[in-house]
């Protein structure tokens, strides 16, 4: 049997927050705008097994953004590497022909 190697997802959560400058006349205190929810990255499946040299699937959902496409990267390589796996701009994640040190790799989807 080929050995198997284990795929550990992360989730992350990206915030972008909104800066009110003071103004008005006097006696007026203009309240500051609140910023917005952070932008939240779920991937799915958190984690699998894969074969080497087989495919999975990877699936990122963005919640509070109206910009729903994510950037994926393998071991901080942007779409991956030979050595580690490479992963397509839709999440297809190829794992490596030959077992990565540790058999265990992190896969990143990032706005």
């Amino acid at each position: 049997m080929p050995p198997r190697r284990t795929l550990l997802f992360v989730l992350l959560t990206a915030g972008a927050w909104t800066l009110g400058c003071g103004g008005g006349g006097a006696g007026s205190v203009a309240q500051p705008t609140p910023p917005p929810p952070p932008i939240q990255i779920e991937v799915s499946p958190q984690s699998g097994t894969v074969l080497l040299g087989e495919t999975l699937r990877l699936a990122a959902t963005v919640s509070n953004s109206t910009n729903t496409g994510v950037s994926w990267s393998v071991e901080g390589i942007s779409g991956g590497s030979p050595q580690v796996g490479l992963i397509s701009v839709d999440g297809v994640y190829t794992a490596p022909a030959d077992l990565p040190q540790g058999g265990t790799v992190q896969v990143i989807a990032t706005k």
